[in-house]
């Protein structure tokens, strides 16, 4: 990774990495095929060297509720807090 500060982060919320996200940047926006395959090259020795940080984390949540309630769902994808969003739903059956 690159020196920059901790609180520097990507769109994906990790700290940025200024030379791997502009690979990344270059893959979804260019047009030439050279320039993207050079690019993908980039993006596949970057995840290399950083593989034992890049997917290694898989959290798993666990929660516990009462039976009588009705409308119980976690999302199974978003931000953080995103597993929250939905409790305001739930309602004592």
């Amino acid at each position: 990774m690159s020196g920059l500060a901790s609180s520097t982060r990507n769109i994906a919320g990790a700290p940025a990495d200024p030379f791997l996200d502009q690979d990344l940047d270059s893959l979804a926006t260019l047009g030439d095929r050279g320039a993207r395959r050079q690019a993908a090259g980039n993006v596949a020795g970057q995840l290399a060297q950083d593989l034992p940080a890049v997917f290694l984390y898989a959290p798993t949540l666990t929660f516990v509720v009462r039976t009588t309630l009705t409308g119980v769902t976690v999302p199974t994808t978003g931000g953080g807090a995103a597993r929250f969003d939905l409790l305001p739903s739930w309602r004592r059956g």
